[in-house]
């Protein structure tokens, strides 16, 4: 038969008389933390519960939880320089930008172009006056005609390293150029890498924009030859996260 005249301080109040396997009971559903003090006929004082022989033998412990997960292994960065291969095989594809929208990027190249077209307009105004025999004009025309033209040439190479990773037209459509390793604005020699490569393919095929129009459109991020050259990809300014 179950014990009965055991008490426990109910905070500043003896609780009871409970048969042991009630207190016991309670004990296990944590309605009697450890330290409280219980008493029964034949205890000398008031004493801890836990030390008490009869009720510690009988209040199996907790069970035991979980070992602690251990931290995820850290993704390998991904290089910005990777070769076109490997990004068509999707390598590093998690590392990249949200996919800037090809209307804007098409309108900001259009823009950059409309910037260097007085370069060609002041060589067309330079054949119309030796052609009329304006000589001292041609010659004046044609000066300006060539710091214009090397004006455009420097700009067409740099203008991706201009503040901010953006030209004049994709500072006006709110797209910049990001170096993917580092997570900061294109600089000037990754800009003129990156259209250095335009350069080199319509040297060889004659319609380097062409291809890389193409494998704008392929790739993930949008990125094209100049860019993996470069480690770069061109994004929304609004998606760039300093931080990241």
């Amino acid at each position: 038969m179950d014990e009965v005249g055991w008490y426990y301080d109910g905070g500043g109040q003896p609780v009871g008389p409970l048969g042991q396997a009630a207190l016991v009971e309670l004990v296990r559903a944590g309605q009697i933390a450890p330290g409280t003090r219980v008493w029964r006929p034949g205890l000398a004082a008031w004493t801890a519960w836990e030390t008490v022989p009869e009720l510690a033998a009988l209040v199996s412990p907790p069970p035991a939880g979980p070992p602690p997960l251990a931290p995820p292994p850290a993704a390998a960065p991904f290089s910005g320089n990777s070769h076109a291969g490997d990004v068509l095989a999707g390598a590093g594809a998690g590392a990249l930008h949200p996919k800037a929208p090809l209307g804007a990027r098409l309108l900001a190249a259009l823009v950059d172009v409309l910037v260097t077209l007085p370069a060609g307009l002041l060589w067309i105004l330079v054949v119309a006056a030796f052609v009329r025999e304006s000589t001292g004009l041609g010659w004046v025309l044609a000066l300006a005609a060539l710091a214009a033209s090397i004006w455009a040439l420097l700009y067409t190479f740099t203008k991706d390293g201009r503040p901010g990773g953006q030209s004049i037209g994709k500072r006006a459509m709110g797209l910049m150029v990001v170096h993917l390793e580092s997570n900061r604005p294109c600089t000037t020699g990754q800009s003129a890498l990156r259209y250095l490569v335009v350069f080199a393919l319509s040297l060889m095929l004659g319609a380097g924009w062409l291809v890389e129009l193409i494998v704008l459109l392929v790739t993930p991020g949008g990125r094209r030859l100049g860019d993996f050259a470069a480690g770069t990809q061109v994004i929304r300014a609004a998606d760039h996260r300093p931080g990241r």
